[in-house]
C-alpha cells in the first residue's frame, strides 16, 4: 500500500468483496503484531542479558532495600535491643521467654501465658 490506500480498487468492489477485503487486512495487521511481538521479545532478552541491564536491576534492589529501611528503621532498632533469647510483641508490647515458647510449640501446649513487660 505504501500509505496510499487503494480507494480505486475499493470503490469498485462490492459489499461482500469490502468485507473479505476488511477480514484479510485484519488478519493481516495481527500477523504483524505477531511478527512485531517476536522481534521484540529478542530486542529484550538481549538487552536483558547486558552488563547495563544487569546494573540497573541491581541498583533498583538497592533502593528498593533503602526504602524498606527507611519505612521499618524504628522497629529494626526495637529488635535489636532485645536480647536473643527473648520475643518481642511490638503491638502488645509483651516479652515472651524465648525457652517457654519453643517448648510450647514443641510439646503443642496451647495454654501460654503472656505476661506485659514491665
Amino acid at each position: 500500500m505504501n500509505g496510499n490506500p487503494p480507494v480505486q480498487l475499493l470503490s469498485r468492489m462490492t459489499r461482500a468483496q469490502l468485507g473479505d477485503f476488511e477480514l484479510w487486512s485484519l488478519n493481516q495487521v495481527a500477523n504483524l503484531r505477531k511478527e512485531i511481538r517476536v522481534a521484540a521479545t529478542e530486542i529484550l532478552e538481549a538487552l536483558w542479558n547486558t552488563p547495563i541491564a544487569q546494573e540497573c536491576i541491581e541498583r533498583k534492589a538497592e533502593a528498593l532495600l533503602a526504602r524498606w529501611l527507611l519505612d521499618n528503621r524504628e522497629e529494626l532498632e526495637l529488635a535489636i535491643r532485645v536480647p536473643p533469647d527473648e520475643f518481642v510483641d511490638l503491638e502488645g508490647s509483651a516479652v515472651v521467654d524465648r525457652g517457654t515458647v519453643c517448648n510450647a510449640v514443641e510439646s503443642e501446649d496451647r495454654n501460654l501465658e503472656i505476661k506485659p513487660a514491665s
